[in-house]
């Protein structure tokens, strides 16, 4: 007969939960060791990224200009769509405080209306 061996896989604790129960413990100095090392790891992580992508504009050329360029033609048209609708924004408020300009006068005179009927 052969024996099976079984092999227990290590439970990975989660360093936020661990954060939060030190917090809940009061345990602070716990809670602030465990949070610098998770700020630490995803500093680390962005900063290996960076790199990765500056060596790859340093090898590969210049494809990340031309995607600049792009965004910024991309928010140019964003600016010139915006003023088009605060122009299309003053003209309706425009509108509308002619409108309540003359149903102001409307009302007034219905009032003055009313006094002299009294």
């Amino acid at each position: 007969m052969s024996e099976t061996q079984t092999v227990e896989d290590p439970i990975e604790e989660n360093p936020i939960v661990d954060l939060i129960n030190h917090s809940l413990n009061q345990d602070y100095n716990k809670a602030n060791e465990i949070f610098g090392d998770i700020l630490g790891q995803k500093l680390d992580i962005a900063l290996e990224q960076e790199k990765i992508k500056m060596a790859d504009l340093v090898y590969n050329g210049d494809e990340e200009e031309e995607e600049e360029e792009e965004t910024e033609m991309d928010t140019e048209e964003l600016e010139e769509l915006e003023m088009e609708d605060g122009v299309e924004e003053l003209e309706d408020d425009d509108e509308s405080s002619e409108d309540s300009e003359e149903d102001e006068i409307e009302d007034q005179e219905e009032t003055d209306n009313e006094e002299e009927d009294v």
